[in-house]
């Protein structure tokens, strides 16, 4: 197939073009998937250490702030960054069911006997978060 020069120029200009995404939109998807991972792992550990009305006051302030925080990515945000979406669901998803099904009941069976010390909670945490982190990354790395 021969090209004019004006089409040539055209398919350059084109290819030229920035993505409609912009690295700032990468961000804030990236950083409130890391900010969920934290949150996901932040309510293992305040389940974990404190007891009735504060474990709730501490769980409803956490989940504030990722509902908070993910307000503040759907309004800044301009555009979605190229299955941000997808990896979002899949990260959180993962996440959650991480924690629900594997990371709780083992560290409520730790529990029966003593409390849980503060290096496993922590490591536990990062487990639970570590969907989430992946998540971010992919968000963060597509078509840059």
């Amino acid at each position: 197939m021969n090209l004019t020069s004006d089409e040539a120029r055209e398919q350059l200009e084109a290819a030229a073009r920035p993505s409609v995404t912009t690295p700032r939109d990468r961000g804030l998807y990236a950083g409130g998937m890391v900010v969920f991972g934290f949150v996901l792992g932040a309510s293992a550990i305040v389940l974990q250490r404190l007891d009735g009305m504060a474990s709730s006051l501490a769980a409803a302030a956490i989940w504030g702030l990722a509902l908070a925080t993910l307000y503040r990515v759907e309004k800044e945000a301009t555009t979605a960054p190229l299955r941000a979406k997808r990896w979002a669901h899949i990260g959180f998803g993962s996440s959650f069911a991480l924690n629900l099904l594997a990371v709780t009941p083992w560290l409520n069976t730790q529990a029966k006997d003593a409390p849980v010390s503060w290096p496993v909670l922590l490591l536990a945490a990062l487990v639970i978060s570590i969907p989430c982190l992946i998540a971010a990354a992919r968000i963060w790395w597509v078509r840059r």
